[in-house]
């Protein structure tokens, strides 16, 4: 989210150096578009999701996230047996800048059963 509120201050300011030049409607335009912006973040960030929706969405297991509701760590916007967070209440899981490299020889050499010794 933080990506998209420094687009939004890029815009308004996008916005206030096309007005300084006399592009207003260019510069309402840049605002317009920050705005609208800002309503489709408020809006994603309020939308409800079940326990798998926001298990996929987190990183989070369905299991870790019924104990952080359970415990009052997140808020339940659900029924208690059946609970929902909103998508802005979630915590986010760090993914391992290590998970995310993709070593694609040892992945051949899986593939063919071969680990590494030569034929």
């Amino acid at each position: 989210m933080t990506a998209l509120l420094e687009l939004v201050s890029r815009w308004r300011e996008e916005a206030d150096l096309l007005r300084g030049y006399g592009a207003e409607e260019a510069a309402a335009a840049a605002e317009r578009h920050a705005e609208q912006l800002v309503d489709a973040v408020t809006e994603a960030e309020g939308e409800v999701l079940t326990l798998a929706e926001a298990a996929a969405v987190s990183g989070y297991a369905r299991r870790t996230l019924r104990q952080k509701v359970s415990e009052g760590e997140i808020p339940n916007v659900g029924k208690r047996n059946a609970p929902r967070v909103r998508r802005g209440d979630l915590p986010m899981r760090v993914k391992s800048k290590k998970a995310d490299l993709f070593d694609a020889s040892a992945e051949a050499q899986e593939i063919l059963g071969n680990s590494g010794a030569s034929r």
